[in-house]
């Protein structure tokens, strides 16, 4: 089983990571940092290219993708909320669809306020059905992580 993680906080190493690794029992595959890469909104790609293909490319090549999440005023990060949009245009383009079947497992790092957690689960479990991914479930600690089998 290949991994690939996509991590949307700013710290490359930090919680969100740590939880990652844990879920997956070691290192992924690949791990994509968000803050390293070049992801334009919706509307302000304009005639230059970002780096939301590449990643795409990496989703191909996964057979499970774990996005990674912080909470910022009780919702996911500006990263990963760009990059869920951005996943959401394929659809609206009529664009080949690199998640297609694809499995997804959600990684939010905050332990304290369930109901943002089940927020963005919401959020990512809606994209995952619109665009024929499999949602395998969100876990917001480290323990859950232990617990559970990717």
């Amino acid at each position: 089983m290949k991994t690939l993680f996509i991590n949307a906080s700013i710290h490359r190493h930090g919680h969100v990571a740590k939880m990652a690794h844990t879920l997956i029992g070691g290192m992924p595959d690949i791990t994509v940092n968000l803050i390293d890469k070049n992801i334009k909104q919706i509307g302000q790609q304009g005639s230059h290219q970002d780096d939301f293909a590449k990643i795409c490319q990496d989703v191909k090549k996964a057979d499970v993708v774990i996005l990674g999440t912080p909470v910022y005023c009780l919702d996911m990060s500006g990263y990963l909320k760009t990059f869920i949009d951005r996943m959401s245009e394929i659809l609206v383009n009529h664009l080949p669809n690199p998640f297609y079947g694809k499995k997804i497992d959600l990684v939010i790092n905050y332990e304290v306020n369930p109901e943002a957690v089940k927020h963005i689960s919401v959020v990512v479990e809606c994209e995952c059905h619109d665009m024929h991914i499999k949602y395998g479930g969100a876990v917001s600690s480290l323990v859950e992580a232990k617990k559970r089998p990717l």
